[in-house]
């Protein structure tokens, strides 16, 4: 039984005569003849009556009227939220983002996309990598773009682009003028480093234990929950600290850029979507342009061209 079907038997109902139902629906009669056959052959019974003044139901067609009005009252009510959320839903594009990705990389291509597509409402919303994370998991965002490795069946990862940290300190501090320090250097300057549950944080812990090197080997000295904060308290010369190159764009005037010898902090920026969620058009197109600006050689250039 389709929805064409029970729409003519239910028209049938209503109107008690074939050739009203055949004007109504644009119809000949033999096709709304053959519709009421056909349903009354799946279900084994007589539906109508036929006489002179009309049709007349019988009361196996009164018990299936009873079902059929429930079924079309559900069929328009599918509809209308369908509707509905191609109205609104399928403009929004909800975007998790860890700080880095943000704050300093997000909101230029954000602007851009906007700019194509105005219809859109684009919601960005940054934490730490852990919070995404955990938002991530209950399905908060159409995506969300992390730092790090992520390892999840239940979700498509892709890579979109490539980092690194760079260990950064106060242009008063001594190491500055060398513009290059080896690890034992590095392991008695006072740190300032990200927050637990930080990917900043997370990626220089894995860059270290590649190098047999743990974060305790270093001398912490503060711990701050933005990058922000790590830059403003590198520029007061409270200590040096690791921070994302794209951190840099606009790279402070009281802050330089000092390399380790033998030693590299590179990672991947992850794109991350739900298996099973499904993504609508204007985030695949989102993420096609996303893609797009990250990996032309020109702007990546552009983003990180102070940075260099």
């Amino acid at each position: 039984m389709d929805d064409f079907t029970l729409r003519v038997f239910y028209k049938l109902a209503q109107l008690r005569s074939f050739s009203k139902v055949a004007d109504k629906l644009h119809l000949t009669q033999s096709a709304v003849s053959r519709q009421i056959k056909n349903l009354e052959d799946k279900l084994a019974v007589k539906l109508f009556l036929r006489e002179k003044e009309g049709v007349s139901m019988t009361e196996e067609g009164k018990i299936l009227l009873d079902y059929v009005k429930e079924i079309l009252a559900l069929y328009e009510k599918a509809a209308k939220e369908i509707d509905h959320f191609r109205h609104t839903s399928l403009n929004k594009l909800i975007i998790g983002a860890s700080t880095t990705l943000g704050e300093y990389v997000l909101p230029r291509i954000i602007s851009t996309f906007g700019k194509e597509h105005p219809e859109a409402n684009i919601y960005l919303r940054v934490a730490n990598t852990q919070e995404i994370l955990n938002q991530l998991s209950a399905n908060a965002f159409n995506l969300a773009l992390l730092e790090g490795q992520f390892n999840n069946p239940s979700f498509i990862v892709e890579k979109v682009f490539e980092d690194e940290l760079v260990l950064i300190t106060s242009i008063k501090h001594p190491c500055a003028s060398g513009g290059q320090i080896n690890f034992n250097e590095l392991r008695s300057l006072p740190i300032i480093i990200r927050e637990q549950g930080s990917g900043t944080r997370k990626v220089m812990e894995e860059s270290l234990a590649k190098c047999g090197a743990e974060i305790s080997d270093l001398s912490i000295k503060m711990e701050l929950d933005s990058t922000e904060a790590v830059k403003n308290a590198v520029g007061e010369n409270l200590g040096v600290s690791f921070v994302s190159k794209s951190t840099l764009i606009k790279k402070p005037d009281d802050i330089k850029i000092v390399s380790i010898a033998n030693m590299e902090f590179r990672f991947d920026f992850q794109l991350i979507y739900s298996k099973e969620k499904g993504l609508t058009s204007l985030t695949l197109e989102f993420i096609e342009c996303l893609k797009e600006k990250l990996s032309n050689q020109f702007r990546q250039r552009d983003i990180l061209s102070s940075c260099v």
